[in-house]
């Protein structure tokens, strides 16, 4: 943010905001379809719900598209609701501005960080609870309504451009599927062109990694290195990610060691 964080005003979401607490609806009217969908915990994230209520109910636990939701067991999540009108359910809250000085759009970006941060410091033995007056006591810088709407556009804009690629990421997997069953043919489609054995048949050998206590780089005389996991689960090698092994460590056959550059 450009406005300085001593001139910005900060007050709490008690102070700026409304939240409503979702109803105990009764089970006995839970339905599998239907006209008005039930919001739970479940449903905050997709924005969506296949759980249906036809019981009698109060007009002010109603959601409509648009309203900012926020799951209060588990991990603490906040999303738009897309589903229309529905009825919110306990655990579930909703969360809008009562003042002018408070863009809903403004809110709904900073939520997510001060949300992780009491589900970080949330105790638990089953399942993290939240609750009303947790979020009520968050205290949020309030820079001028102009600043907050740029910020709003900027994330909102940096959002879609990462819900973007992810659908192109999609769309890659999907594309060299395609490559291979239209090389090689689909094995479900034609079992017999395929054969059926196992990975031992084809590979000499198998080695598994050993257990290593790394040194400090600084301290450490050897050029001999091992390769932590984190290495080469982000689908790309990282170099740093390795610890020099032992001064005393002596390779065996079968465990070359090596530098890495």
């Amino acid at each position: 943010m450009d406005v300085g964080m001593s001139v910005m005003a900060r007050n709490t979401l008690g102070q700026l905001t409304h939240i409503l607490s979702g109803f105990a609806f009764d089970s006995e009217y839970f339905r599998d379809a239907g006209d008005l969908p039930l919001v739970r915990i479940r449903d905050v994230v997709p924005g969506t719900s296949k759980t249906f209520y036809d019981g009698p109910f109060d007009d002010r636990y109603i959601v409509n598209d648009g309203d900012v939701l926020i799951g209060m067991d588990g991990e603490f999540n906040r999303a738009y609701w897309k589903g229309g009108k529905a009825l919110l359910n306990q655990r579930v809250c909703k969360i809008t501005s009562a003042s002018d000085t408070l863009m809903d759009t403004y809110l709904y970006w900073f939520l997510p960080d001060a949300l992780k941060e009491i589900e970080r410091v949330t105790p638990f033995v089953t399942v993290k609870h939240l609750s009303v007056k947790q979020i009520q006591n968050i205290i949020i810088p309030l820079p001028p309504v102009s600043e907050q709407r740029r910020i709003a556009q900027i994330l909102a804009k940096a959002d879609a451009l990462r819900t973007k690629r992810r659908a192109a990421i999609a769309q890659l997997e999907t594309l060299t599927q395609s490559i291979f069953l239209d090389m090689f043919g689909d094995p479900a489609a034609n079992p017999k062109k395929w054969e059926v054995c196992t990975v031992e048949s084809y590979v000499e050998s198998f080695q598994g990694g050993r257990s290593f206590e790394g040194e400090a780089d600084a301290t450490s005389k050897t050029q001999s290195r091992v390769l932590r996991v984190s290495a080469v689960t982000s689908m790309q090698f990282i170099a740093s990610e390795s610890k020099p092994v032992p001064d005393t460590y002596v390779n065996r056959p079968g465990f070359p060691g090596g530098s890495i550059t």
